[in-house]
Order: structure tokens, then C-alpha cells, then sequence
């Protein structure tokens, strides 16, 4: 059997697979840190507001599913291009 190995050469690949992984380790950021801020509101009983303590506790299921769906997909880009921030 022999070894496949993906050709990523094409013109613009590099490109294409660094700006996919800006954008995906942004919006994994983003929703992490704003899954941590709901936390707190929640953690603080909304600082004394009932609406922001009502609206914390709808959106944690959905900031919840949502670093987890954009862990998923880092992983498995990660897994099939490598993870490229352009930073090294």
C-alpha cells in the first residue's frame, strides 16, 4: 500500500489555509472568552441585574456548544493542514 500524502502546492493554498486558521483560532478566542465572561456574570449573580443574569444563563448552553463545535473544527484542520498562525 502506498503512502498518500496530500499535495497542498496549488497556487494560493498557503494563503487560503493561513486565513482559515486566523479565523478559527480568532473565533475559538472570542467564544472562549466570552463563555468565561458569562461564567463570571453568572459566577456574580448578574451583578445585581436580573436581565443580564436571565440573559447569561440562556446563552451558556450556546456559547458552551459553540467552543466546542470550534475545537472540533481546529482539531481536525489542525489534524488534515496543520495549524498555521504565521507567527513563527
Amino acid at each position: 500500500m502506498p503512502d498518500i500524502e496530500p499535495d497542498f502546492s496549488a497556487p494560493g493554498s498557503s494563503a487560503i489555509i493561513q486565513v482559515v486558521s486566523w479565523f478559527l483560532g480568532l473565533g475559538l478566542l472570542i467564544t472562549f472568552l466570552a463563555l468565561i465572561a458569562v461564567a463570571v456574570t453568572l459566577a456574580f449573580k448578574g451583578f445585581g441585574n436580573q436581565n443580564l443574569q436571565q440573559g447569561a444563563s440562556k446563552s451558556v448552553m450556546w456559547l458552551a456548544l459553540g467552543v466546542a463545535a470550534l475545537g472540533s473544527a481546529s482539531g481536525i484542520w489542525q489534524f488534515l493542514v496543520g495549524f498555521d498562525l504565521g507567527i513563527a
